[in-house]
């Protein structure tokens, strides 16, 4: 993964969260860790290990290559609304 793809896992992490309308403590508890784990990934604070990940995309009832999908995605938005700016 590339300082992007990292950059960008809690930027996707909180947008899957919301849209599937869970809150920190749902999310926490469905991929077994702790909410301020899931805080902290979500701020950026923390990149998570790959066992972490693969929680995440359990609870979100994806393989991990889909939510690194994801997160591509989000960078794609991000790279497109840059430019826009430019």
């Amino acid at each position: 993964m590339n300082n992007w793809t990292l950059a960008y896992i809690g930027t996707t992490v909180r947008r899957l969260r919301k849209s599937r309308m869970k809150s920190q403590e749902a999310l926490a508890s469905e991929s077994s860790l702790d909410r301020r784990t899931i805080g902290k990934i979500e701020n950026d604070q923390v990149i998570p290990k790959f066992t972490t990940f693969n929680s995440l995309a359990c609870a979100f009832e994806m393989d991990p290559l889909e939510l690194l999908e994801e997160v591509k995605k989000d960078i794609r938005r991000a790279r497109m609304r840059k430019k826009e700016f430019e």
